[in-house]
Formats: C-alpha cells, sequence, structure tokens
C-alpha cells in the first residue's frame, strides 16, 4: 500500500510524525474515496499499536496478529451502518452482518470501495459508546486507538460529543477520522485535527502502477482514465474489464498467482464478492486441461496461442503421471468445494499454492480444505 505514488507525501508526513515521536490526538485523513485512506488509516493505527513498530507495524507481534483479525481490545472502529434491518434483535443481527462484511471484504481488498446502496448513518449508541471506550485505561498496550470511518455521516446533534473527544483526548488515546468530504465535518473538529489530505493520482502514474502490479498495459490504461485519481475504483473498472476468452484470463490468472502479484489476489477477493462460482469453476477447466497438456510433454496449440502461459518451470514437475492425477484430483476437489459455499478466492489461491508446489516436486500439506464456513 506504501508503495503507491500518490500516497507517497501522506506516507512521509505520518512516518515523520511516527519516528519524531510528535503525535497529535487526532488526526484527519481526507480526500476522494478510493484513493486509498482507509488502508492508510488502519497501516497508522496498526502502527500505534504494535508492539515493535519501526516505524509502521511488524504484521509479527501479538498486537499486530490481534489487530489483523480485528480483534484487538484497544481498537475501536467506528462506521456508517445501512438503514432497516427491523428492530430489536433482528437489527442488531442486521447491523452485526454488516460490520463483517464490511471489515472481511476491507481486508481483503482495503484500496477497493465497498459497494452499499443503502442509506447508511452513525447510531447515536455507537458514538456514545466510543466516548465510553475512551475514557477507558488501555488494556493491552500504552495506547488505545479508534479510527472513525466517514465522520461526516454522524448526526450533526452528536457532533459535540465528538468535538470534546478532540478537545479534551484522553493522553492514551488517538483518534482518527478518515473522510471523503470533510467540509461535512465542524470546522471545530477540523481545526483540532492534524490533517492529512490524501490525493488524486494523475492517469499517467496510475496506468503505470497498475502496469507494474500485474495488470495489462492496455487495459490498465483504460482504468486509470475512467477511475478519475482513484486507485481502488482503477482496481475496480479492472475487474470488469473483459480481457479475451476464459483460457486467456484463466492461465493469466494462474501465472499472476504464481508469481505473487498483489492484482491476483484482489481479483480472487473481487471474485468472491461478486459470488462468481460458475467463472471459477470454467477456470478450473482450463486448469485441468493445462495440467493434461503438460503431462503429454506440451502445450496444446490453442493454449498455446492466446497465453500468458504460466511460467513452465514452475509446473514442469506434473509432467509426472503420478503428480498428474495428484493435481487433477486436487482441481476436482476444488471444483466440489466451490459447489458448496467456500470461499472463491482462498479455494483458487490454495490450489494455486499447492500446484506450484507439487510442479516443483515439493510434498503437500495433509489437510487441503479448511472446514466450509458460511459467508
Amino acid at each position: 500500500m506504501r508503495n503507491i505514488p500518490s500516497l507517497a507525501g501522506p506516507v512521509a508526513r505520518i512516518e515523520r510524525a511516527l519516528v519524531s515521536g510528535r503525535l497529535p490526538p487526532t488526526w484527519l485523513l481526507h480526500g476522494p474515496e478510493a484513493t486509498g485512506k482507509w488502508a492508510l488509516a488502519m497501516e497508522l493505527a496498526g502502527a500505534l499499536l504494535c508492539e515493535r513498530p519501526d516505524p509502521w507495524p511488524c504484521a509479527e507481534c501479538a498486537a499486530c496478529r490481534k489487530f489483523a483479525g480485528s480483534n484487538h481490545t484497544d481498537m475501536f472502529l467506528l462506521f456508517a451502518l445501512p438503514t432497516g434491518g427491523g428492530s430489536g434483535k433482528a437489527r442488531d443481527r442486521f447491523q452485526s452482518e454488516f460490520v463483517s462484511s464490511f471489515l472481511e471484504f476491507k481486508r481483503g481488498a482495503p484500496l477497493l470501495p465497498y459497494a452499499e446502496s443503502r442509506n447508511r448513518f452513525i447510531p447515536a449508541e455507537r458514538v456514545g459508546e466510543l466516548i465510553a471506550w475512551a475514557n477507558l485505561m488501555p488494556r493491552e498496550g500504552a495506547r488505545k486507538v479508534a479510527v472513525v470511518y466517514e465522520p461526516e455521516l454522524i448526526v450533526r446533534s452528536l457532533t459535540d460529543k465528538l468535538l470534546k473527544l478532540t478537545e479534551e483526548p484522553p493522553v492514551d488515546t488517538t483518534l482518527i477520522l478518515v473522510s471523503h468530504r470533510p467540509e461535512g465535518i465542524p470546522d471545530t473538529i477540523r481545526s483540532r485535527a492534524r490533517q492529512i489530505p490524501v490525493p488524486r493520482m494523475g492517469p499517467k502514474g496510475m496506468a503505470t502502477y497498475l502496469a507494474q502490479s500485474g495488470h495489462p498495459r492496455a487495459a490498465a490504461a483504460v482504468a486509470a482514465r475512467r477511475a478519475r485519481g482513484a486507485v481502488g475504483q482503477a482496481l475496480a473498472e479492472l475487474a470488469e474489464v473483459v480481457e479475451g476468452d476464459v483460457q486467456a484470463d484463466s492461465l493469466g490468472l494462474l501465472a499472476s498467482l504464481l508469481d505473487e502479484k498483489p492484482a491476483a489476489l484482489t481479483e480472487l477477493q473481487l471474485m468472491h464478492w461478486k459470488a462468481q462460482r460458475q467463472r471459477a469453476q470454467d477456470i478450473l477447466d482450463v486448469w485441468a486441461t493445462l495440467v493434461r497438456d503438460i503431462t503429454c510433454e506440451q502445450y496444446s496449440p490453442a493454449l498455446l496461442a492466446i497465453g500468458p502461459v504460466p511460467d513452465r518451470t514452475r509446473l514442469t514437475g506434473l509432467a509426472h503421471p503420478d503428480r498428474a492425477w495428484q493435481a487433477l484430483d486436487l482441481i476436482r476437489e476444488t471444483q466440489a468445494a466451490l459447489a458448496t459455499n467456500v470461499h472463491i478466492g482462498t479455494a483458487l489461491l490454495a490450489l494455486a499454492e499447492r500446484l506450484g508446489r507439487l510442479g516443483q516436486g515439493k510434498a503437500l500439506t495433509p489437510a487441503f480444505w479448511p472446514a466450509p464456513r458460511r459467508l
């Protein structure tokens, strides 16, 4: 995330504050939607909670592991919830499901905009919970961190509570506001925050960044023009672009997964959230054909013509009949799993990793699938 060109300025400003130790009690990250504000805010929050930051989070300590799973007790997330869901327990369940869905999406694709067409607001009771939480002592470390996403959606009558928190912040609490429309936040709150504007990215720079991330140059250029400077929107646009037929897409995806390119992980996450199980099944059919062709010591003319074909050295071991049968069994097992509620992205990523290991003649772990879970 920190290598995105448009985030170089904001990253440098935050890093200087982290290194110096002169940290403001309130931050305000603002800019157009899908420019990387959420990802940057979570990096900042992780650095503040990390046990051994350098100056960014180490991603290895106990605090970082809890933070990654959204279960750190010194972390408070406040964001807008959609209207509806009934009342009482039904409403609580409706909001809880939305929270889980939002956080899982953002963990897998922090730069992408979360699609939500319903009206949203930040409930009064959640603002009250934030104030009460801020007055508690930290439970695990020396600091507590609260991230408020889209504070402009707090009802005006409740902003006085947020203002009081910025006027008299607890010494052990950091408040991070993430806003698409900072003009919707009262001036009294904005003036008390360290403001970090997150700018748009120019189309040329974005096209270069997308191409370096593994996306085809032509598609990257089109997405960069359409995204209006929002890198997350460009990634969403790329997911909609039809790149040739299913064979080319399938082999390109396998090549990207074997090369561990970020673009492939984004594509898998979007495939899951759009419930494209049939597309995933078609991809597996092409992967099965590729395994058979490698076993025959030659690529079929059809597959070779449409390219890109995954690096042969990564899969050459599949030419051995025993390994080829194992690979085909893994593919069939994955296809059967996709017929249930297994996560599409997890399934294809796990399969690609195992095909790569098998192709290199490495032993596979005995357990292929985790227990199915409802998403």
